[in-house]
Order: structure tokens, then sequence, then C-alpha cells
């Protein structure tokens, strides 16, 4: 067993055996995963520029039915800091390049599918292609040479306007990040799953990570809280159903965020506004037109 794998396999292991967690041997069969990811590494690797070798950087777990105290313990387990460095340190052990950081999913399913087998999941590595998700990096593969990246493009800006985002209070996977898309999501954890049929209801493109013990900061964001709208160069928060609110501060002043806005209204956000989710806080920040024109 490869050192950063079997580091994998036990981080899973304990996992299980800490308790406090849905999740059982049953649910989790830490050797069986490890060795689904090395194949599956090796399985969708290519080559691209100088003859490096590039492995998929997306990732989705397919999960047969959980029961639904049981989809946020997977997606906590998979979606976590350390799980992903683990990923990534072992494509470098390897000699292999990512072109973009490790993404995972989680696919839950009502019917065993033939992949299953005996287990609980299964993993599958895979390379967004040209004409999916236009906020991926994505890559045009040879199809006279399976082995072979062609091209690779890069994430399509959907905002006219440059602004960013500055985690005060609260733990996300980035604590500063551009807002590069028209409908920007705001909420805890990464993706946002159906409970019943496990269908991904809507990706957080910054997410907080799953509160530990005491985290009362991400403990207060619902799911799906909050959503920026880019409309031209103006910004708009929209509440998006959370059960502890949202607002923003800007001077002395507070202003509240209406649950459930329908979209393109809001409060439009101003440069060095702090917007407040539950007992989290951003910052938000904007270059203006003059800003923008000479960059």
């Amino acid at each position: 067993m490869i050192g950063i794998l079997r580091k994998i396999e036990d981080m899973l292991q304990n996992a299980i055996e800490a308790g406090g967690s849905a999740l059982t041997a049953r649910d989790i069969q830490p050797l069986d995963l490890v060795r689904q990811i090395e194949k599956e590494i090796e399985r969708n690797k290519r080559v691209f520029i100088n003859d490096q070798t590039f492995v998929a950087h997306k990732l989705l777990i397919h999960l047969y039915a959980p029961g639904p105290a049981k989809v946020e313990e997977y997606e906590a387990l998979f979606n976590n800091a350390e799980f992903h460095q683990y990923l990534e340190d072992y494509i470098r052990e390897k000699g292999y390049h990512l072109l973009d950081r490790i993404h995972i999913g989680i696919q839950c399913h009502q019917e065993a599918l033939p992949q299953f087998g005996k287990r609980p999941c299964f993993v599958e590595f895979s390379w967004p292609q040209v004409g999916g998700d236009p906020g991926e990096v994505t890559v045009l593969l040879d199809p006279e040479n399976e082995s072979k990246i062609l091209s690779v493009h890069a994430p399509k800006e959907e905002v006219r306007a440059e602004a960013w985002l500055e985690v005060l209070e609260g733990e996300t996977w980035q604590s500063r990040c551009r807002i590069t898309r028209r409908e920007f999501n705001i909420g805890r954890g990464e993706n946002v799953l159906h409970y019943k049929t496990g269908k991904i209801l809507r990706v957080n493109h910054l997410a907080f990570k799953r509160p530990a013990a005491g985290d009362i900061a991400n403990r207060s964001v619902s799911r799906q809280h909050a959503r920026i709208a880019a409309r031209g160069t103006a910004f708009f928060l929209l509440d998006t159903g959370s059960q502890n609110g949202t607002s923003v501060e800007r001077g002395n002043s507070v202003l509240l965020v209406p649950r459930s806005t329908p979209a393109g209204h809001g409060v439009e956000l101003k440069d060095g506004d702090m917007i407040v989710l539950g007992q989290a806080r951003i910052r938000f920040q904007q270059k203006n037109k003059h800003e923008i024109h000479e960059t």
C-alpha cells in the first residue's frame, strides 16, 4: 500500500470508528475505496503539453440510496480539506499534474447500478468536457487517441465587473474568492443534495465547511443560504431561504435582505459592504469602473 493511500484509508476508518456519525462499516469500505481511487486515477490520466501527464480533476462518488441522516455525513467525509489534500498529494507523488483543484461531487441512486456490485459506493474520475459548466476548466480529448488531451479551456467569466468576497468569520474552502458567475451561490457544504432522491439541488460556489463542535458561525449558515446575482456591473445579494437571516452592514446602517426574494431584486452591494449570514461575516469588494478600465 502506497503511503498516502494508506493515510486515506486510515482517515476513513477513523471516521467510522470515532462514533458520533451515521456512517458504519456497511457504508464505507476504506480499503476497497482507496483501491478504486488508485485504479480510477490510472484510468483517467492523459498526456498534454511537453508530454506531461495530467489526471482528471472531477471526482464523483456514487452512493446507493443512503438515508437522509447519512447524506450530510458522506458530504462531510469526502468534501473536507484533509481528503482533498491527500488526493492531490498522491497525484503529485505519482508525478502527475492537475489542471484545476479537485472537485468532488456526490450522487445518490435509488437503484443499484452494476458498478456497485457488493459495494456501498463507487468512485468515478472524469474530465469536464467543453460545452459543460462554463465556470469549470474543461478539456477537449483526442477522439483518435484516448491517452491525449488536444486543448484546455479556462473558465468563462460571466460577469462584467471585478468583485471579490473575503471571509472574516466562518470556515470556508477559500478565504478569498472572485465572483465569476452571474448566479453565485453561498451556503454550507459544496454540494446541496435532496435528502430523499439524492439529486444535486445546487452547488455552492463559496462553501462553508461542516461545523465542528462549538462552531457557531458555520452552524448558523444554511445549506442554501444566499446568492449574489450579477446584473451588468452591479451585484445584488439575495436570501434564498436561510434559517438565520441575511443582512448587509454599511457604515452605521444595517440592511435586511428579505428571504426568498425573486431574481433581480435584493440588496445592491457596494464596495466594502459587510455581508452577514447568520453569524458568519464576509466582506464584499468591487473595483470601480475607472479602475477596471485602467487594468
